[in-house]
């Protein structure tokens, strides 16, 4: 199992370490609370007036305010498994102005931490070896763990025309940490004029970018699906929460049977047959 995280591989040589254990999996929450960024575009700026919702259950809406600008983003998968980040910046001034927007590559391919357990012990982890890569002249790049054979890759857009990325982020080879590049560009809006931003992201096996067009996915922001939940983080837990059950901890075992087991990634402290 390999994910892409803004935070760097767990120790395969602490695995029965339980305070290691259990600081490593609060690194999320710790990257939240120290404000850490992870990896995806940004509006510079301070934002206000933030607001979540979901389309149709699955797809993450995202609305703010940067300074003299609306900030819409929506996240969702496309149809062949690719992340994709969608940002609409819409000028909201009388006078034309400068966007300043950055895309962070914060990002380490990782084995992960729990998933490799066997009845004579964990799967050794490699070593963690990051490489920030670009390719078609700067037009996408990627992130390469040799020693896992795996690497995730993207591209960014700014209404619908690939952003080179040569000009502001540098080949790099990082041990046991992730990388740390950013791109920070900018953009001329006239008044009431808006811009689309697009950066795609794939996680796969092997150390070559596919070089294939992601197939988007298309749902109007007026839905929000079935839930009706009036406190808006308690929908946004429930919601992950159940998708989460039913993504990884639902098995089908027949046609009229479904079987649920209460972890699908066993932790290092005990073993799947227990868990």
């Amino acid at each position: 199992m390999i994910v892409a995280s803004p935070f760097a591989q767990f120790d395969g040589k602490r695995f029965h370490d339980p305070e290691y254990v259990r600081e490593y999996r609060a690194a999320m929450l710790r990257c939240v609370r120290s404000g850490t960024e992870g990896f995806g575009i940004r509006v510079n700026g301070t934002p206000c007036n933030l607001s979540i919702s979901f389309i149709n259950n699955h797809s993450v809406f995202i609305t703010h305010t940067v300074d003299d600008f609306q900030v819409s983003t929506t996240l969702s998968i496309s149809q062949d498994g690719e992340a994709v980040q969608t940002t609409q910046v819409k000028s909201r001034s009388k006078n034309t102005k400068d966007l300043n927007y950055s895309l962070a590559l914060n990002v380490s391919v990782n084995r992960a931490s729990y998933g490799q357990l066997t009845e004579g012990g964990p799967i050794p982890i490699p070593p963690s070896r990051n490489a920030l890569q670009l390719f078609e002249h700067g037009r996408s790049w990627a992130v390469v763990n040799s020693n896992l054979d795996a690497l995730v890759e993207g591209t960014l857009e700014c209404d619908g025309k690939a952003v080179l990325l040569g000009a502001g982020i540098h080949e790099e080879t990082v041990l046991n940490n992730p990388i740390k590049a950013n791109f920070h560009g900018s953009i001329r809006i006239l008044p009431s004029e808006s811009h689309t931003f697009r950066s795609t992201y794939r996680l796969r096996p092997g150390t070559h970018p596919a070089n294939q067009a992601s197939l988007p996915v298309s749902m109007p922001t007026g839905s929000r699906g079935q839930w009706r939940l009036e406190n808006n983080e308690v929908g946004l837990i429930i919601k992950r929460n159940l998708e989460y059950i039913l993504g990884n901890c639902a098995i089908p075992i027949s046609k009229n049977a479904t079987c649920f087991i209460a972890d699908h990634v066993a932790l290092p402290l005990g073993w799947n047959r227990d868990n």
